[in-house]
């Protein structure tokens, strides 16, 4: 399969370190690469996918959305992951609390995700695999928000062997995201 060219977009400093080339659709901005919305086309058109096949599901097999999304939202990031598991440890290992201790634990990491996409979406211990979501996501959300903080960008551990994504709030949101459904799920009955 061919990498696909994402590469952010370099821009030039002039002699009083102003941007000369500044486009208002700049999301992040690290040393002097900067990011935009279209470096973040990929990641939305996965999402559309996501959504289509939670949809689907829901239809098909009358599933509860949430489940439904939270399930091929973990299959198909896991699976990405896997497909690139050298690149997704070493990046990984830089900023997940647990993944900097162990290396073993950043390679099972998308396998177990896999697993819970799996969970979700069969029905399979959902309450169970909720709560340990909840810890995982908020977990790998502290080591986001910790290298965000310390202005430090890493690439983004799912997409970067495919595309060229930065660990951005974006990366911070979606450990949100996911951890806010997980607690959703334990505390609603359904």
């Amino acid at each position: 399969m061919e990498k696909i060219d994402f590469t952010p977009k370099v821009i030039k400093k002039s002699e009083e370190n102003v941007d000369v080339n500044y486009t208002p659709d700049i999301l992040h901005r690290h040393g002097a690469t900067m990011y935009s919305v279209r470096d973040l086309y990929p990641l939305f058109w996965i999402l559309v996918v996501i959504l289509s096949l939670s949809v689907a599901t829901v239809w098909l097999l009358d599933v509860m959305f949430m489940l439904s999304f939270m399930g091929w939202f973990f299959l198909v990031f896991g699976s990405v992951k896997i497909l690139h598991i050298k690149a997704f440890i070493e990046a990984y290992h830089q900023y997940d609390l647990i993944a900097q201790h162990s290396k073993l634990y950043a390679f099972f990491f998308p396998f177990f995700e896999v697993l819970i996409g799996l969970s979700y979406l069969f029905m399979w211990q959902s309450k169970i695999m909720s709560g340990i979501v909840l810890v995982l996501m908020l977990v790998s959300a502290a080591g986001v928000a910790f290298r965000l903080h310390e202005g430090e960008v890493t690439p983004e551990v799912h997409m970067d062997t495919v595309f060229q994504i930065p660990m951005t709030w974006v990366t911070l949101g979606q450990n949100l995201l996911m951890a806010v459904m997980a607690l959703l799920l334990l505390i609603l009955p359904w």
